[in-house]
């Protein structure tokens, strides 16, 4: 699906493009549709009153909607969550290598070939959510290495 980043009226002049999800009923939030329909159930002809169905409807569309929002948060926190506990296992396991010996395979961004390192693992290191492992100068990621053993090939 293309995505249009700009409309143009037929004069040629920029129109502002708004956000199908922060507009109408999208843009409510379950407060904001409680007070919806109080002011409606106040402002309603006495003669013809809502009906109990329409409104139970409205009632549990409210409902459904703060469901949906409590759902996105959890699912949210959840998300993050996993990140971090997925950071620390990659902290741990790049951090069980140090004093181990490993052999990588890495790209060189000099050549754009993939080049062998060997080394004695000195450190651990926690970058950007990503785990590397500390080879003299190089940082590896721990994705990249091939092989781990106690004592130098």
């Amino acid at each position: 699906m293309a995505v249009i980043d700009t409309v143009y009226s037929p004069e040629g002049k920029p129109i502002s493009v708004v956000d199908e999800a922060s507009t109408g009923f999208n843009a409510l939030n379950a407060e904001e549709f409680l007070k919806l329909l109080i002011v409606q159930l106040q402002n309603q002809d006495p003669t013809e009153p809502v009906s109990n169905e329409a409104l139970l409807g409205q009632i549990s569309e409210m409902r459904g909607l703060q469901a949906s929002i409590d759902l996105e948060e959890s699912l949210d926190q959840l998300t993050k969550n996993q990140t971090s506990a997925a950071s620390a296992s990659f902290a741990s396991s790049a951090a069980s290598m140090i004093g181990r010996y490993v052999t990588a395979t890495v790209n060189n961004p000099l050549t754009g070939e993939d080049e062998t390192v060997e080394g004695e693992v000195t450190r651990a290191i926690l970058k950007d959510g990503k785990a590397y492992v500390g080879i003299g100068e190089d940082e590896i990621p721990i994705e990249n290495i091939t092989s781990v053993s106690d004592v130098a090939a």
